[in-house]
């Protein structure tokens, strides 16, 4: 797991929709709980039936479903 400094958080946040419209204080809370996880490529995030109440951001590269 790597992890970067809280503006890059709040730099990507900033570009996904459902956040866009938050002001700064709402943006740096969210950044806050914000985990940088770098996954390579065909590795797993969860498994048909997992039980998983995380929110993924993909900043780069892409995800199949």
């Amino acid at each position: 797991m790597t992890y970067h400094n809280h503006h890059s958080h709040v730099d990507c946040i900033r570009l996904v929709p459902i956040f866009n419209h938050l002001n700064g204080e709402q943006m740096h809370l969210i950044a806050q709980a914000a985990n940088e996880v770098q996954y390579v490529k065909n590795e797993l995030l969860f498994r048909f039936g997992d039980k998983d109440d995380t929110l993924y951001i993909i900043n780069n590269g892409r995800v199949r479903i």
